[in-house]
């Protein structure tokens, strides 16, 4: 360990450093574990294999260009630039405790069989500490060193500031720095998950409210807001007039997902709107048997793309949101006793041609063509969720072809993305980077597979999916602002989830899951800590639903007003990637928050 102050350290165990006179300083304590070629960088929840892909600097929202990006089977993933190391492992990379999910810093080097982690705390006197990586050492600062600084899609100089220490004022930073035996990433991520509350951070639990009260207001904000009677839908968001993109998506924040949810949580009126949105949803098939990403208010269709030329890509997590969410609504509206022909016919030609697809392709690809049943894009995980829609469609056709497909696919990510330490692509606007929803998606595929077959190494793979869907999972309360909205109402951090390494905020629960394969995961092995997650993830959630009572403002970029009774906005801003003022705000605007909070209502 090397420590750089001009402090005097009167403890290197748990660093303190303590000042005789009024001192402008920056400290810092290094580890030098070395450098190899094979070495797997990682900070939860924001840097994944060093994120050393190749990069597509563009504003928000990235996207391919078919026009001018060579989109062919062997193109590297993808990722916009966010903080990384170059593709040959030089460059730094310097975050603050506000960017991870969990203080800590982590090497795997295979060719040495061993890894090495650093964990700390979030502050030390009274700001976030830096955490960084360069050239095999790792280290922790205070004020955090920062040569550049990320907004959204762009890495920007920064200058690296100290702060002002007082005669007599000591600075303790606690750590741990670690070096274990590791023989894979599965131990590696083992380890992480064993112990990302080592160093017992602080976790309360949350404000809380009812099941009955949540559901109750969330259903009247779904049909006073999100109604939208001239196409007969629920809208993705309350202002579906002004964007195409608030007024119907098929999938991932809405859509298939707001169907099933209203149908297995509400009554009657909902249940007919519901169908009238499956209706709608169904109407946007094509006759490849895919479907059209959404459409404005007038009917005009788009696709997963931000350009000219993608107004029929899908993106593969959709199809896999639409399958695996309209079969239990078809399930829930043959229990009540209504005919499901027509969807059935839908649902049928639906999963054929994704297997269609992968046996065509030996993958799903991250972007498919919904007219022409091709893909668009390769590459990435963006369909983790397909296999366990597949095995939705088995059980209720009993096609063996969808059971294999699903074995087949689910075993080829796992084997090809999972084990190099990542999941990626699973949101619409993030390109190819490493991300919450798709590791989430793989785990309920890996549970489901398990399911289906009673094939103890699907449970095997599974732990490890679960492994990385906890690294985006916040360990313990955060510390925001005072003067802050989520500081000022004690709002707890520990359960919500980090979107992606793009969209640097945590969130309301799983985009757009409701985290029950943790709760089987854990019914199958007889490990409670994967139930204990999950009842996090869910506690976590309805201290962020405003409320009449307890409106929550909106001043992020601006006062906004309040957000209305019964949503939920998805920024938990713990990074200052949208400005430091940004910390501990929300906009107002709700989108798919409610639907995951509904989905971990038992």
């Amino acid at each position: 360990m090397f420590i750089k102050t001009l402090g005097k350290v009167v403890d290197r165990e748990g660093l303190t450093v303590r000042y005789d006179e009024q001192t402008a300083d920056r400290i810092e304590c290094m580890f030098t574990v070395g450098r190899a070629s094979d070495d797997y960088i990682f900070f939860p929840a924001a840097v994944y294999d060093g994120n050393r892909f190749r990069v597509k600097k563009m504003a928000y929202p990235p996207t391919f260009d078919p026009a001018t990006d060579v989109l062919t089977p062997d193109m590297p993933i993808t990722i916009t630039d966010v903080p990384r190391l170059e593709r040959d492992g030089s460059g730094r990379i310097e975050l603050t405790t506000g960017d991870v999910s969990v203080p800590c810093v982590g090497v795997y080097r295979r060719s040495e069989g061993k890894a090495y982690f650093l964990w700390t705390v979030q502050q030390a006197a009274g700001i976030n500490l830096g955490l960084a990586y360069e050239e095999g050492v790792l280290s922790i600062s205070c004020p955090a060193k920062r040569q550049t600084i990320y907004s959204m899609c762009a890495m920007n100089p920064a200058e690296c500031k100290t702060m002002t220490f007082k005669a007599g004022e000591s600075v303790t930073i606690p750590y741990r720095f670690e070096t274990i035996v590791c023989d894979s990433l599965e131990s590696f991520f083992a380890y992480f998950y064993r112990n990302r509350s080592c160093m017992k951070l602080p976790k309360k639990a949350p404000h809380s409210i009812g099941d009955e009260e949540i559901i109750s207001r969330i259903l009247r904000a779904y049909n006073e807001k999100k109604w939208c009677k001239e196409l007969g839908i629920y809208t993705a968001a309350s202002i579906y007039r002004e964007s195409k993109f608030s007024c119907w998506q098929a999938g991932w924040v809405s859509g298939s997902v707001a169907i099933y949810a209203l149908l297995r949580y509400g009554g009657t009126k909902e249940r007919d709107r519901a169908k009238q949105t499956l209706d709608f949803l169904f109407s946007g098939q094509t006759k490849a048997g895919l479907f059209y990403h959404g459409c404005d208010i007038d009917k005009n269709v788009y696709g997963s793309g931000f350009c000219s030329g993608t107004e029929t890509w899908l993106s593969a997590r959709m199809a896999g949101d639409i399958l695996y969410y309209t079969v239990r609504s078809v399930d829930l509206l043959s229990a009540a006793g209504i005919d499901c022909t027509f969807y059935d016919l839908g649902l049928k030609r639906l999963a054929d041609c994704l297997c269609d697809i992968y046996e065509r392709y030996g993958e799903f690809g991250y972007v498919l063509d919904c007219e022409k049943a091709e893909i668009a894009v390769y590459g990435s995980t963006s369909g983790a969720i397909l296999p366990a829609a597949l095995l939705k469609a088995y059980s209720r056709y009993k096609d063996v072809r969808y059971l294999e497909t699903a074995k087949n696919s689910g075993k080829m990510m796992y084997e090809r993305d999972a084990l190099a330490g990542y999941t990626n692509g699973g949101p619409c606007e993030i390109l190819q980077g490493a991300d919450s929803e798709s590791a989430y998606g793989l785990l309920e595929s890996m549970v489901s597979l398990y399911e289906a077959t009673k094939d103890a190494q699907w449970l095997d793979r599974a732990r490890h999916a679960a492994s990385i869907a906890a690294s985006w999972v916040v360990a313990y309360d955060y510390i925001f602002p005072a003067e802050s909205t989520f500081g000022k109402m004690g709002m707890h951090t520990a359960g919500t989830v980090f979107a992606n390494v793009q969209n640097k905020h945590a969130a309301p629960g799983f985009c757009t899951y409701g985290g029950e394969a943790f709760e089987r995961l854990s019914d199958y092995t007889g490990d409670e800590s994967y139930r204990l997650l999950a009842e996090q993830v869910a506690k976590a959630m309805p201290q962020f639903l405003s409320t009449a009572e307890r409106p929550i403002r909106a001043r992020l970029g601006g006062d906004q007003g309040y957000l209305d009774d019964g949503f939920i906005n998805e920024r938990v801003n713990m990074s200052d990637w949208e400005s430091e003022a940004g910390i501990g705000e929300i906009f107002n605007g709700a989108c798919w928050s409610e639907l995951s909070m509904l989905l971990t209502r038992r």
